[in-house]
C-alpha cells in the first residue's frame, strides 16, 4: 500500500514544478504591476511580437498549473494532518483563512493582481471532495472544466465581446498613482476594487479554477508522484496529444496577430484561455520527462528551491518589483514589454540563490513558517 508523503518525503518533481510555475506567473503579472488597475494596453513593434509571444506560451499556462498544484497541495497537506491525528477539516479552513489575509494584503496594499484570496474563496470547496473516490473526483474536474469551456466560449466567440471589454476597463481612465507616491489613495482604491470585483470574480471563475484543484486532487488520490514510472507511456501520450491540441489553438491566435496593426490581450483570448490547459499538460510532462534525464535533472532541481518558497517568492517578487520600477522610472507605465523579458529571468536567478541559501539554513521560507505557524497555532489534536 502506498504511504501518504511526509514532510522528510517531499517530490523534488513537485517543487520543480511549482518552482517553474512561480516563474511564469512572474511574467504575466510584471507588466500589469505597473500599470493602472483594468488598463487595456495595445501594443506595437517589438512588444507587439512580445505579447504575442506571452499570449501563446505564457499567458493562462501557469495559473493552470499553479491551480492543479493547489489541489495536489490540498491532498498532501490533508493526509499528512489526518495521519498526525488532527481534524483535518477545521485545520484546513484555518489554513483558508490565513491565505485569504495573505490574499487580502497582498491584493490591497500591493497590487491588484493577487489571486491568493480567490484560492482561499474557492478551497474551501475542497472540503466536500477529499472522502470522495477518485473516480467521482475525476468526473467533477471534467464536467466542471466543460462548463468554463463553454462559458467562456459564449462570452470570448462573440463578436460584441470587444465593447463589453472596452466597458470592463472603466476604471482604466482613473489617475494613475505611483507605488510610493500618493500609497493612502492607491490602497483605497485597491480595497474597493477588492470588494467590487476580486470577491465576485471568485464567483464568476469557481467553474474552471475549482476543476484544476480537482484534478490535482484526484492526481494526488492516484498517488500519480509516487509511482511516476508506472506512468511513462500515459505521461508521453499526454505530452504528443497536448502538443497537437496546443499548434491548432495556436492558428488563430497568429491569424489575428497578423491582421491587426496593434496587438492586445483580449485579441482571440479564448483560444489564449483554452491553449492554457493544453500547455500546461505540455509543459508539466515534459518537466517530468526531462527529469528522467540526469543532464536535465540536475539544472531542473535549481527551481525546486524556489518551489518548496512559492508563498514567500510569489509575495516577494511584487514587493521588490515596485520599489524597484518605482525609483527607476516616474511612469512606470511608459516601461516597454521587452524590458520585463530581460528583468524577470535576472531577478528570478536572484531569487534562486536567496533560496538556496535561505533553505541551508532554515527548513522552510519566512511566509511559509508565518502560514504554518498560524496554521497550527494552539490547535489541538481531535
Amino acid at each position: 500500500m502506498l504511504k501518504s508523503i511526509t514532510e522528510q518525503e517531499r517530490i523534488v518533481e513537485i517543487d520543480i514544478i511549482r518552482g517553474i510555475a512561480i516563474l511564469g506567473i512572474f511574467f504575466v503579472n510584471l507588466p500589469e504591476m505597473l500599470v493602472k488597475p483594468l488598463q487595456s494596453i495595445e501594443y506595437t513593434g517589438l512588444d507587439s511580437f512580445i505579447r504575442l509571444l506571452y499570449s501563446l506560451f505564457i499567458q493562462t499556462k501557469f495559473y493552470t498549473i499553479f491551480s492543479f498544484l493547489f489541489g495536489l497541495g490540498f491532498y498532501i497537506f490533508m493526509s499528512r494532518a489526518e495521519s498526525k491525528g488532527y481534524n483535518t477539516y477545521k485545520l484546513f479552513i484555518r489554513r483558508l483563512v490565513f491565505l485569504f489575509i495573505f490574499g487580502f494584503i497582498h491584493y490591497v496594499f500591493l497590487w491588484h493582481g493577487d489571486i491568493l484570496n480567490m484560492y482561499a474563496l474557492i478551497g474551501i470547496l475542497l472540503l466536500f471532495f477529499y472522502d470522495k473516490k477518485p473516480k467521482t473526483i475525476l468526473k467533477w474536474a471534467v464536467s466542471l472544466l466543460g462548463i468554463s469551456i463553454v462559458l467562456n466560449g459564449l462570452i470570448y466567440l462573440n463578436p460584441s465581446i470587444d465593447s463589453l471589454l472596452d466597458n470592463a476597463t472603466l476604471h482604466s481612465n482613473l489617475p494613475y498613482y505611483n507605488p510610493m507616491d500618493g500609497l493612502i489613495n492607491k490602497i483605497v482604491y485597491r480595497f474597493n476594487l477588492f470588494i467590487t470585483r476580486a470577491i465576485p470574480n471568485a464567483i464568476l471563475y469557481t467553474p474552471e479554477i475549482l476543476s484544476l484543484f480537482l484534478f490535482g486532487l484526484y492526481v494526488g488520490k492516484i498517488k500519480f508522484f509516487n509511482r511516476l514510472e508506472q506512468y511513462t507511456f500515459k505521461i508521453k501520450k499526454a505530452q504528443v496529444i497536448s502538443l497537437i491540441l496546443s499548434l491548432i489553438f495556436f492558428i488563430p491566435m497568429i491569424n489575428t496577430y497578423l491582421k491587426v496593426d496593434s496587438y492586445q490581450l483580449q485579441h482571440g483570448y479564448f483560444f489564449l484561455w483554452i491553449s492554457g490547459k493544453t500547455m500546461a499538460v505540455l509543459y508539466i510532462s515534459t518537466i517530468l520527462l526531462l527529469i528522467k534525464k540526469q543532464k536535465w535533472n540536475n539544472k531542473l532541481k535549481l527551481f525546486s528551491y524556489i518551489g518548496k518558497m512559492a508563498l514567500t517568492n510569489y509575495i516577494g517578487q511584487t514587493i521588490t518589483t515596485i520599489i524597484i520600477f518605482s525609483i527607476l522610472f516616474k511612469n512606470t507605465a511608459a516601461v516597454p514589454l521587452w524590458l520585463s523579458v530581460l528583468y524577470c529571468p535576472l531577478f528570478f536567478i536572484v531569487q534562486i540563490k536567496f533560496s538556496k541559501w535561505w533553505l541551508s539554513k532554515h527548513k522552510m521560507g519566512p511566509l511559509e513558517w508565518v502560514w504554518r505557524y498560524a496554521t497550527y497555532y494552539k490547535v489541538r489534536k481531535q
